[in-house]
């Protein structure tokens, strides 16, 4: 005989719902009011709807689940977000729910972005777009596949802004267009001496 697996059902994401038809909670719905009627949905300040997993995603600083208990029991299964690891808090480590951080152990590096997503952080390597990296620290994707800062027309370090909130992003240096332009002026003149030098030499 197979494992006995409870299955619970419900509104699906979107479908109307009231006191007599409620969501499914194995995909974290929630019964929400609209402008003309309540429907399914998931809560907007932890979770997204994930339209080909069709089920809710944890976002970064929410809950998740490590594993699901047996047989199948809240807390269901709760994933993270893409790049998002379900870190188990250190008062509990034998629980089942966990906290979705983003993934900065491995080669790639993850940060978190507002809408609570993790993209690539400065000088990670992988990208082939700049909306791979997180944008909303100024970076992009270069030639080479790896997230820099994003202008080329000032000279930017990759730091916090004082007094902030410890956010990591791309700053521009006080006076890096006035740098950058000399930096590009010495470059130029460098390259014209060699050539007036190898002109004067071979010819």
């Amino acid at each position: 005989m197979g494992a006995f697996l409870l299955t619970v059902n419900g509104q699906e994401y979107w479908d109307l719902c009231d006191q007599d038809n409620a969501c499914n909670p194995e995909k974290y719905l929630e019964c929400q009011n609209t402008t003309v009627d309540k429907r399914c949905y998931c809560n907007e300040e932890k979770r997204y709807y994930d339209v080909s997993k069709e089920t809710c995603i944890a976002k970064v600083g929410s809950d998740c689940t490590i594993s699901q208990p047996s047989p199948p029991d809240f807390p269901y299964l709760l994933n993270c977000t893409p790049n998002a690891i379900c870190g188990l808090p250190s008062s509990n480590p034998s629980s089942f729910v966990g906290v979705c951080l983003c993934d900065d152990q491995g080669h790639q590096k993850y940060m978190a972005t507002p809408q609570g997503m993790c993209k690539l952080k400065y000088l990670s390597p992988g990208c082939t777009e700049r909306f791979d990296c997180n944008v909303y620290s100024h970076l992009t994707c270069n030639v080479d596949n790896i997230c820099i800062c994003d202008r080329d027309d000032v000279l930017q370090e990759w730091g916090t802004i004082p007094g902030g909130d410890d956010t990591e992003l791309c700053i521009s240096l006080a006076g890096g267009k006035l740098i950058k332009l000399i930096l590009k002026y010495i470059f130029l003149s460098t390259m014209l001496i060699q050539i007036s030098w190898y002109t004067l030499y071979f010819h």
